[in-house]
């Protein structure tokens, strides 16, 4: 499920954001929370 998110949301959001989105994908679930904080 996540991982299909994973294109996605690298499509939608710019590079940085993209690049924000693996960060936290491969950091912790604490990341996650505030990347969608973010957006």
């Amino acid at each position: 499920m996540i991982s299909s998110l994973i294109p996605l949301g690298i499509e939608k959001k710019p590079e940085p954001f993209s690049k924000l989105w693996l960060f936290s994908y491969t950091s912790n679930s604490k990341a996650v929370i505030l990347f969608h904080g973010v957006t």
